[in-house]
């Protein structure tokens, strides 16, 4: 389908999948990532410290989980446990960092270090700064000035993005082969994938579940920013507790978030920046205190559904339990 039909509301496959410009359709994304012809790359948790390693006389990045530990006196924030780093040498940060889908799945159950790698490996990124005319006067719209960063895989870069489908739900897609993205309209290639992917299998399901219920304790991995609102039903900020289905809540006790991000774009159907919003980043992690008897419940409960106040459609909001890397 086209714009025109997308307006008018006159076609009905469109319409069901896609929408109006008023009314969101059924189609949804559960997230979009990195991929190269070997994995998907996720973004690095950011309870992680980042050190420079020499390989092959080559210096790489490297990831080591910091260490929860109980302070037992509370600090100046409130927080009785604390996050330590594990290495003597000069840290980077962690956050735009991004690891393998393959050694994720596997820091999932284990202290061993991680490879990361940022996304200079495969895009480059360009400013762009923008204003409406208003063409009865010949001079820029008042609000309408944006400034953006755009994304473009650098020369030879075998790789592109991946988008998630929630539950497996999305029109068929088998015949485009070229679409249009981004801020200047450029012709992408696209391949519908059929296989499977799964985030964890059903024995490193049970691990981690069986290791909360032993700690007490979960770890909350945000896959794709989050957008919690002052008023948000699921993220209550002055008693630092969250909130999951009936009767399911948690209070955090540590956590290693990044600087808030802002969300915008162009709003294509009303011809007009969107308003941007704040959001927590991908890669923020929040220990959760769990009791043993609620774990598979709390597991299962984020693992199907978004824990974002808007744009859950979007790909916003996709996060994962884990437990205490041991």
């Amino acid at each position: 389908g086209g714009f025109e039909s997308f307006y008018s509301g006159t076609d009905d496959d469109l319409k069901h999948w896609m929408g109006t410009p008023e009314e969101i359709g059924q189609f949804s994304l559960r997230g979009v990532m990195i991929h190269d012809e070997k994995d998907v790359y996720l973004p690095l948790p950011l309870d992680y410290q980042v050190v420079y390693e020499i390989n092959d006389n080559k210096a790489e990045e490297w990831a080591y989980p910091l260490k929860l530990i109980n302070d037992m006196v509370p600090g100046s924030d409130g927080y009785q446990y604390r996050l330590y780093g594990v290495k003597e040498e000069k840290s980077l940060s962690a956050a735009g960092a991004y690891i393998a889908h393959s050694d994720w799945k596997k820091a999932q159950l284990s202290r061993e270090p991680v490879r990361i790698y940022r996304k200079s490996h495969w895009v480059m990124e360009e400013d762009k700064l923008g204003i409406k005319i208003d063409r009865e006067r010949g001079s820029s719209e008042k609000g309408m000035l944006y400034n953006i960063k755009m994304d473009r895989f650098i020369d030879n870069c075998k790789a592109g993005f991946i988008a998630f489908s929630c539950d497996g739900q999305s029109p068929d897609f088998q015949r485009i082969k070229l679409l249009r993205l981004g801020g200047k309209n450029r012709p992408w290639s696209s391949e519908e994938l059929q296989e499977e992917f799964e985030l964890y299998g059903e024995n490193e399901r049970q691990q981690i579940i069986t290791r909360i219920k032993q700690e007490g304790i979960a770890r909350l991995l945000l896959l794709s920013p989050v957008i919690l609102s002052q008023d948000s039903d699921i993220y209550d900020h002055k008693k630092r507790q969250f909130r999951f289905g009936e009767g399911m809540v948690f209070s955090v006790i540590a956590q290693a978030t990044g600087r808030p991000v802002l969300i915008g774009g162009w709003d294509i159907a009303a011809n007009r920046p969107k308003d941007r919003i704040h959001a927590l980043p991908a890669g923020s992690v929040f220990y959760l205190k769990v009791e043993p008897e609620k774990a598979e419940e709390l597991f299962d409960w984020v693992f199907d559904h978004p824990i974002s106040d808007e744009l859950n459609y979007e790909g916003y909001g996709w996060a994962v339990c884990s437990s205490c890397p041991s």
